[in-house]
């Protein structure tokens, strides 16, 4: 697969959390340290910016006009159209952790992840499912908590604790909003996994940190079916959308060290994967 398109780029240090608003026609991503959230307009070309003035985890769109915004200050819903933003709360445990990837279930939970606040916290984060104003621990004991996607059905949870270099198979109630683990289905050993995807058909994708691509997996049989290649050695998270769902978004950020030179690191690009 071998078919880049710059969407946007705007010398980002860690670009993240693609989301693709269909009524929109716009994808949204996050910068984490400089603290803003972008919506780029790919028929006109317009980028709206929203400045959370912290460290931002991940944007979710609610609906066509709102995202749920996970910052270090709190978790938000925002009105893309005024830039109004409404504190809804703040599940973080301490101040020296952050909200990382998050996603929805099926019944709109908000499952979130903790990583540090600027330092590694090993084995001290967790998943979290939050909902109506209460929050629950899905799975304890995280260290960098990343990349989460459901089954097409919403009988399973993917999940990404990238230091394990595995993803994750949990069983989920979407009822209930429970999860209970059942395998590691995926092992990494081209850099570490970050975050994920499922498509319409089943099979996950997932963006490699440190690996300059995103690879996709067959869910049943655990084999790798392909990859996409990515100019930039770290890439960070992944979605499909676009006209008729046929591009996979996919977010870039700088090397940690800043021992390699990347013109486009930081960036967010498009590829075609299906033909219309």
């Amino acid at each position: 697969m071998n078919n880049m398109q710059l969407v946007f780029f705007n010398n980002s240090t860690i670009l993240e959390g693609p989301e693709w608003n269909p009524e929109r026609r716009c994808i949204s991503c996050v910068s984490i340290l400089e603290g803003c959230v972008y919506i780029i307009y790919e028929d006109t070309g317009v980028i709206h910016t929203i400045d959370m003035k912290s460290q931002v985890g991940c944007a979710l769109w609610m609906d066509r006009d709102h995202l749920l915004v996970a910052s270090y200050k709190g978790i938000y819903k925002v009105n893309v159209e005024t830039d109004e933003m409404v504190y809804l709360d703040n599940i973080l445990p301490r101040k020296d952790v952050r909200y990382n990837d998050g996603a929805f279930d099926k019944k709109k939970r908000f499952i979130v992840g903790t990583t540090g606040y600027n330092r590694l916290a090993e084995g001290e984060n967790a998943l979290y499912s939050y909902c109506d104003g209460k929050a629950k621990v899905l799975v304890d004991g995280t260290t960098i908590s990343n990349g989460i996607a459901f089954s097409p059905e919403a009988d399973f949870m993917y999940f990404v604790d990238t230091p394990t270099r595995k993803v994750g198979r949990y069983r989920y109630d979407p009822e209930t909003g429970d999860a209970c683990f059942d395998k590691y289905i995926i092992s990494i050993d081209e850099g570490i996994p970050d975050g994920i995807c499922v498509d319409d058909a089943g099979s996950l994708w997932v963006a490699h940190w440190g690996g300059s691509q995103v690879s996709k997996w067959d869910l049943v049989s655990g084999e790798k079916m392909g990859k996409i290649d990515v100019p930039c050695k770290n890439v960070s998270s992944c979605c499909i959308g676009g006209q008729d769902m046929s591009y996979m978004y996919v977010t870039t950020a700088k090397h940690d060290d800043g021992s390699i030179s990347e013109v486009m690191a930081g960036a967010l690009f498009k590829y075609r994967i299906k033909e219309n």
